[in-house]
């Protein structure tokens, strides 16, 4: 009996998703979210990463928190499909609301910064991603950043000083251009993404359907 109930434990521990390419869910699924569990901690679910578990004392108690979290606006019975997605979407909306107001924010602050301190600001953000890039090993993307940074400046400056020398028309026309060319790096970026998202899509049918084949000829 001992030997059964490891081998369970056993499995249960190494147990994988059916989908093997789950990707990470676009924003905070445990945004607002609340437990009367004492000590409950919200944490994304493994293999459905906009869906939540709960632990307490590493004890898996989402069932109990899902009584009240699940519960529609009247209290009244469990959320049907259509209401937990559109209680996801607020979430999600929730969650790019206050990340867009953030980085407007950031923007505000960015705009009354002297050029000293802007620069300071830069030279940090910079030096703590080769920080992160050296603990991963990374020294070779270090050496290509450093020499990207090091004529930057030398390409910012060359870049005003052409501009000073257009007339009012040749600038206007020199952003146009500009204004278009970002667009369609964009549109190219948006195609690519998508073509990407339906190529996961059909792969992931088609290992679910070779799945159930195998499960059927068992």
């Amino acid at each position: 009996m001992k030997w059964i109930l490891l081998c369970v434990f056993v499995a249960g521990a190494y147990a994988t998703c059916e989908d093997q390419n789950v990707e990470a869910c676009p924003y905070d699924p445990c945004l607002d979210l609340t437990c009367d569990v004492e000590g409950a901690q919200c944490q994304p679910d493994e293999c459905e990463p906009c869906e939540v578990t709960w632990t307490a004392d590493s004890a898996d108690v989402t069932d109990q928190c899902e009584v009240d979290s699940d519960e529609d606006e009247d209290g009244v019975g469990p959320l049907t499909k259509e209401q937990r997605k559109e209680r996801r979407k607020n979430r999600k909306q929730t969650f790019v609301k206050r990340k867009l107001a953030k980085r407007i924010e950031k923007k505000k602050e960015w705009k009354q910064m002297s050029p000293e301190d802007k620069q300071a600001a830069i030279e940090e953000k910079r030096e703590k991603l080769v920080q992160k890039l050296l603990a991963k090993g990374k020294e070779d993307k270090v050496e290509r950043l450093r020499e990207r940074w090091a004529g930057k400046t030398a390409r910012i400056q060359e870049r005003k000083d052409q501009l000073a020398a257009m007339t009012p028309e040749e600038r206007t026309a020199f952003f146009e251009e500009k204004k278009a060319a970002k667009k369609a790096r964009k549109t190219e970026k948006r195609k690519t993404f998508v073509k990407g998202k339906k190529d996961q899509l059909k792969a992931r049918k088609q290992v679910k359907k070779q799945a159930r084949q195998d499960k059927r000829e068992t």
